[in-house]
């Protein structure tokens, strides 16, 4: 997966729609608040590809965590799990 990360960049209407929601629960506060531990490189890694997307770190993962979320539900729905 990291190796996958310099080479990405959000552009396709999904992205968009997840960006925006990743947005919105920003601003409601609906958040939950969690800690994460990463190694230098990985946070490094993460460091150059939010600041291509003119992001925070946080905001970031943020939208991975969203767009994962809802690829796993997604995948649940296609294998009837």
């Amino acid at each position: 997966m990291l190796n996958n990360i310099n080479n990405h960049k959000s552009s396709d209407r999904s992205d968009q729609t997840l960006n925006c929601m990743a947005d919105k629960i920003e601003e409601e506060e609906l958040v939950k608040r969690i800690t994460v531990s990463l190694d230098d490189e990985t946070y490094r890694i993460l460091q150059q590809w939010a600041d291509d997307e003119a992001r925070s770190v946080p905001n970031l993962l943020a939208w991975l965590a969203l767009k994962a979320a809802k690829e796993h539900d997604q995948g649940k729905d296609i294998n009837g799990k």
